[in-house]
């Protein structure tokens, strides 16, 4: 690995920076809970310890033509953002001068026309967001809004969200100006900055790997993102968002597809004998097994197995077979309902056999769930 810098920041240092959210990154997924726990935290370091500074966390970056790439940490530095731009908001229906904050939110530049445009000190990259940050800090109206995808009604929400935390606790000018001084002095992160984007993504698994926030399916993401080149990303996140897509819009949970998806294709035998992999040691398991999965020496194959087996997957959930065609058998066992599903963990395994072999085993096991169906 090379060499790594770390820098520890107040808020107001953090945003003269400037930092791009690559859109093969995990959206905008904070909810009400997660804004109002970190305003929270701050607000009691602010009312109990005024004079100390209040650390917050890490951002792990890598830098690429003067921005800094978002690796880890954007669902805090975009509700940072919002918090500021919120801020600034409060603090105008007070007629207080803010351009102070406006400068923490975007700087003034020409682009190629010799025209003056904003350049935002947090760019997000991913669908649909590219300019609900620009909407938020010009105060656009909750009409203005035409929500594309979830993470941009996310983003709006946490907006409110800040808005109204800072109405409810804030009425006078000067507090707001206490909070403020504060907020942007003694708040504190640390930025991790790598000179290789897999340097950033190897960061990422170490600190994300015993599950704080994210599940094995986003580890599992950035541990094949590590293993192909950056000038690929665009390639991968584009079949990565199939296989999720596919999952999520079938209502299906991604971790029981991956755990029936390795108990299927892999020799799961533990030393204890068990065969049987849960949840929590799904991406542990992965890590480990690279002689059988090849997501480091073929993490494109891996990814386009994974996907088949995705496919596969829905449909039998649908009641169908591997070619999309309704099955009689496996129709018979979706009127069961979710509480019934170990039977797919089968069936992907088998999802290779002809028609007349794989009816046959649909009607073994549907015959089984029968003393369920009295």
């Amino acid at each position: 690995m090379s060499k790594i810098k770390n820098q520890d920041y107040n808020i107001s240092g953090i945003f003269k920076n400037f930092y791009v959210v690559p859109d093969y990154q995990r959206e905008y997924v904070w909810e009400e809970k997660h804004v109002m726990q970190l305003l929270e935290d701050i607000l009691d370091g602010f009312n109990n310890e005024r004079n100390s500074e209040y650390f917050i966390g890490s951002i792990v970056v890598c830098e690429n033509d003067g921005m800094f790439q978002v690796i880890d940490g954007q669902q805090r530095l975009t509700t940072l953002f919002l918090a500021l731009a919120s801020i600034k908001k409060h603090l105008n229906s007070f007629d207080e001068n803010t351009s102070d904050i406006d400068n923490m939110l975007f700087s003034k530049t020409r682009n190629k026309n010799g025209k003056q445009v904003d350049a935002f000190r947090l760019e997000l990259q991913y669908e649909h967001c590219h300019d609900i940050l620009d909407k938020i800090t010009r105060g656009n109206s909750a009409d203005d809004y035409n929500f594309k995808s979830k993470s941009e009604r996310n983003i709006v929400e946490a907006f409110n969200t800040v808005d109204d935390f800072l109405s409810n606790n804030f009425k006078e000018l000067e507090e707001t100006q206490d909070f403020l001084g504060y907020f942007l002095n003694n708040v504190k992160m640390i930025q991790i900055e790598t000179p290789k984007i897999s340097d950033a993504l190897k960061i990422f698994e170490t600190i994300n790997e015993r599950g704080v926030g994210l599940n094995p399916m986003d580890l599992l993401k950035n541990l094949i993102f590590r293993n192909v080149e950056p000038e690929q990303f665009t390639k991968l996140k584009e079949k990565w968002k199939n296989i999720t897509d596919l999952i999520e819009n079938n209502d299906e949970k991604t971790l029981r597809f991956l755990r029936y998806f390795i108990m299927a294709n892999y020799d799961v035998k533990k030393p204890n004998g068990e065969e049987i992999i849960r949840e929590d040691e799904i991406y542990d398991w992965i890590t480990k097994n690279e002689s059988q999965c090849s997501y480091e020496s073929d993490p494109f194959g891996f990814v386009d197995f994974l996907h088949a087996n995705a496919n596969a997957y829905v449909n039998y959930v649908k009641g169908r077979d591997n070619s999309g065609e309704q099955n009689i058998y496996l129709g018979n066992i979706k009127k069961l309902g979710k509480s019934f599903r170990q039977h797919h963990m089968l069936l992907l395994a088998a999802k290779d056999l002809n028609t007349k072999h794989f009816n046959y085993l649909a009607k073994q096991i549907e015959i089984n769930q029968q003393p369920y169906m009295k």
